[in-house]
């Protein structure tokens, strides 16, 4: 079975929390499944964004 659709049939088979604290166990999990290489490039895209907004006066 392929990576993606393995990824769909685990989407599937998950359930919302319930009460905040099932929420920030679940933000938690994700935070540090997150790979850090991918962490390390939001910055600088943010920044990028932001830089060029400024160029043109915020918009």
């Amino acid at each position: 079975m392929s990576k993606l659709l393995q990824q769909d049939n685990k989407r599937r088979t998950l359930t919302p929390p319930n009460n905040i604290d099932q929420i920030v166990t679940k933000v938690d999990q994700a935070y540090r499944k997150y790979p850090l290489e991918r962490a390390n490039q939001i910055f600088p895209t943010q920044q990028g964004c932001v830089m060029e907004i400024m160029k043109h006066n915020g918009g």
